[in-house]
C-alpha cells in the first residue's frame, strides 16, 4: 500500500482524510451559539420582570413572580383546592427550611426536647470515635466448601 492511500483510506472509527473535520472547525456549524441562555435562565428572567400593578387604587412596581404568587393565594382565598393544596405546600417548605436554617445557625434557638437528642448523639459520636479499631481476626478462615461439578443424574422419563 502507498502512502497516498494511507492517508485517505479509512477504517472503523477512521473516516477518510478528506471527510475529517479541519483543525478549528466546528462538527455543527449550526448549533448552539455560545452565550444561548437555556430554559432556566429564560424562566427566571422573565419571572424577575416587572410590572405595573393596581393594588387598592394604588399602582406598585411588582416582579411577575411575586403577581404570580399573589395571584395564587387569591385563587386559594376564593376556595379553590389546588390553589389551597400548592399554597400550605410551598408555606411548609419555606418555613421548615426557614426553622432548620435559623436553628443551625443559633443553636439556643432549639427546643430543649431537640437539644438533649442533639447532645446525646454528639456524645454518641465521641463514644464511637474512642473505640479502638479493631484489629486483624486471629481465627484462620475456613475454606468455602467446594461445589461438585458432577452433574445430578438425570431421570428416565418414559413417554408411554
Amino acid at each position: 500500500m502507498s502512502t497516498s492511500e494511507n492517508n485517505s483510506a479509512g477504517g472503523y472509527g477512521k473516516p477518510p482524510r478528506k471527510n475529517r473535520f479541519k483543525p478549528g472547525q466546528s462538527g455543527n456549524p449550526q448549533g448552539r451559539p455560545k452565550g444561548a441562555r437555556g430554559l432556566k435562565q429564560v424562566v427566571r428572567a422573565a419571572l424577575d420582570d416587572e410590572v405595573n400593578l393596581v393594588v387598592g387604587g394604588q399602582e406598585t412596581r411588582k416582579t411577575k413572580r411575586e403577581v404570580v404568587v399573589l395571584k395564587l393565594i387569591q385563587k386559594a382565598a376564593s376556595g379553590d383546592v389546588r390553589a389551597i393544596d400548592s399554597i400550605l405546600n410551598l408555606d411548609q417548605k419555606f418555613d421548615i427550611a426557614e426553622e432548620a436554617r435559623e436553628a443551625f445557625l443559633d443553636p439556643d434557638k432549639l427546643d430543649a426536647e431537640y437539644r438533649e437528642i442533639l447532645e446525646a448523639f454528639v456524645a454518641e459520636q465521641a463514644a464511637i470515635k474512642a473505640l479502638p479499631k479493631p484489629g486483624p481476626k486471629t481465627s484462620p478462615k475456613k475454606p468455602a466448601p467446594k461445589k461438585s461439578k458432577r452433574r445430578p443424574a438425570k431421570k428416565d422419563q418414559k413417554n408411554g
